[in-house]
């Protein structure tokens, strides 16, 4: 039975190629004991076996293992040509999606980044350079403010279902400042350890600019209600009150000031008719029923420390640019001081007009059924002073003062001409009367003359 093994094909080789083994062993850089070891079937090492192979110019499969171990290797060569196909397939694949991957990163304007846990190093895409407008060497760490966190408190934070989100700024190369938010999520090996943050990374620089300049108009609208001398309030769409201005609240709440729950507790009334207004009948309830402008109205209020006050009111509803229906507000003047101002010139007015002339004829203002101003004329038939003119039987008999009271109390006609007679019932007077009508109190002018004597019977 012939040989085949190793040592048989190897002293066979040197035969045929006329070599010694001190040739072979020179060759390969071995010694001249381990080749003569080969040649017997002795066991020789990988690299050895290779530079054998190369020196004889043979094929080291079959120089080890011989023509059998070739056939398989063959076929083994020919099924592992499909697979590499497959694999070359596969990577082409890949490649192509990097590819893509990249492109989407810059039309998207957004980089991913990678943070490891146990360096603490960062890895960005390719296009992060020309993203943070820096050069490769000058990368912010997309991690921070994170970075130095314990393990226990990056579980917290990157380790929920959801990617957790924050903002933060980078300047560039020319000095330009930058806003960018991040989204990252924490991820854990086989068997469950965190190892590495992965996120992506996308620029809002305008969206930043635009909320600085929203947060100054609202700071600039907050001072400037703060500062209006009229109320504001503000309403959601379903009309609960969340914005109030300080002078609404000295309006309605005097010394204690309004909060907002308590605006729907205070009363207030019609000075048309002097009605209690009921909740829908409120300006700003009006407007968000209605959901249109409300007339300016003057009501009187009472507010939540007792005093009673006098306010216009204007209310309207607010819409956004697609005309949905946001809420409504409430503009209050306080008119209170004004009114008072108001009445007192009126007075004054009436006075100086009427009774610092000298005539020959009485004349009596009331206000509210009481003498508030008297002439000379009235001063010398009374026989008092004028301070102490107050009531009309100072000056009329009891019949006369009641017949004049009656048609003060009248509201059908604002004037009235009757004949009367002075307390003593001595002398006869002819005597009119005109209303003068203001909002909140009624003014009677009464105007007398001397007749003549009563007769006698």
């Amino acid at each position: 039975m012939k040989k085949d093994n190793f040592g048989e094909r190897l002293k066979s080789l040197l035969k045929q190629q006329n070599k010694t083994q001190a040739e072979v062993a020179a060759a390969i850089g071995t010694s001249i004991p381990s080749v003569n070891r080969w040649t017997k079937g002795g066991q020789i090492e990988y690299g050895n076996l290779r530079s054998l192979a190369d020196h004889l110019k043979v094929n080291w499969i079959w120089l080890r293992y011989g023509d059998e171990a070739v056939e398989s290797v063959q076929q083994i060569s020919h099924n592992e040509s499909n697979a590499k196909d497959m694999r070359r397939e596969y990577l082409n694949q890949i490649m192509e999606s990097e590819a893509r991957m990249r492109q989407a990163h810059e039309m998207a304007d957004i980089i991913t980044w990678e943070w490891n846990v146990l360096t603490g190093s960062v890895e960005c895409s390719s296009n992060a350079a020309d993203f943070f407008g820096v050069e490769d060497k000058n990368l912010p760490n997309c991690m921070l403010p994170y970075a130095d966190m314990a393990l226990e408190e990056l579980l917290h934070v990157f380790g929920a279902d959801e990617p957790h989100s924050w903002d933060f700024s980078s300047v560039t190369s020319k000095g330009i400042l930058k806003w960018f938010n991040s989204k990252a999520k924490l991820y854990f090996d086989a068997s469950n350890r965190p190892t590495k943050v992965i996120g992506i990374c996308s620029e809002i620089t305008e969206r930043k600019e635009v909320e600085k300049a929203l947060e100054k108009k609202e700071l600039l609208l907050r001072r400037i209600l703060e500062s209006i001398p009229v109320g504001y309030w503000g309403t959601d769409e379903k009309g609960v009150i969340n914005l109030i201005n300080p002078e609404a609240e000295r309006i309605w709440g005097g010394s204690t000031f309004a909060k907002l729950e308590h605006y729907q507790t205070t009363q207030s009334w019609s000075t048309e008719d002097g009605h209690l207004l009921k909740a829908s009948e409120r300006p700003l309830s009006m407007a968000i029923e209605n959901k249109q402008a409300i007339d300016p109205k003057v009501i009187t209020i009472k507010s939540l420390d007792g005093n009673f006050k006098k306010i216009i009111s204007y209310a309207a509803p607010i819409y956004n640019s697609d005309n949905d229906f946001l809420g409504a507000f409430e503009i209050n003047q306080d008119v209170t001081k004004i009114d008072i101002e108001e009445r007192k010139h009126l007075e004054d007015d009436i006075y100086t007009r009427l009774f610092l002339s000298e005539n020959k004829y009485g004349i009596l203002l009331i206000k509210n059924k009481k003498i508030i101003r008297a002439n000379q004329f009235a001063k010398v038939h009374s026989e008092e002073k004028l301070s102490d003119i107050r009531h009309l039987n100072t000056l009329f008999s009891e019949e006369t003062t009641s017949e004049i009271m009656a048609c003060i109390s009248s509201n059908e006609t604002p004037k009235f001409n009757i004949t009367g007679s002075e307390k003593s019932g001595e002398k006869q007077f002819s005597i009119y009367l005109s209303s003068l009508h203001h909002e909140a109190d009624r003014y009677t002018t009464v105007v007398f003359f001397e007749t003549g004597l009563v007769a006698r019977e």
